[in-house]
């Protein structure tokens, strides 16, 4: 714990976690990081959508096809590729899939879509005199 008024925790990368461990498969709000190690893309993928959370994701890879490859399978409603899971870009819709979030995507076009009717206006040009 850290001096001062409150609790806080020290930020922590764990590693070599159990398959199925809590720390896996639970929202965790801390400074808390879980590294495993998966064999395949398809067990990676697996391990992944095993929560039932869906958030936002992140996949880091030099391999752009490969992680490309992985985002129709993610089961998030945020996902960035080697870039950290946290933060909200304030221009794309932002929510999650599953057991995270509530309601529609908020922020970018789907707040726009949310606050706003659709109307369809056609105009012809107008025809020269003289």
């Amino acid at each position: 714990m850290s001096p001062g008024h409150g609790w806080y925790a020290m930020p922590a990368v764990v590693t070599g976690l159990p398959e199925g461990h809590l720390l896996h498969h639970e929202e965790v709000f801390g400074p808390i990081c879980t590294v495993s190690q998966a064999d395949t893309v398809g067990a990676a993928l697996d391990a992944a959508n095993a929560v039932r959370y869906g958030l936002a994701a992140s996949v880091f890879t030099a391999d752009l096809d490969a992680a490309l490859s992985l985002v129709d399978g993610l089961a998030a409603g945020q996902i960035k590729i080697n870039a950290p899971s946290t933060g909200v870009d304030f221009h794309l819709p932002f929510g999650g899939e599953r057991a995270s979030s509530l309601g529609p995507r908020e922020q970018g076009k789907a707040a726009q879509d949310f606050y706003t009717t659709l109307r369809t206006v056609t105009v012809a040009p107008s025809r020269p005199t003289g």
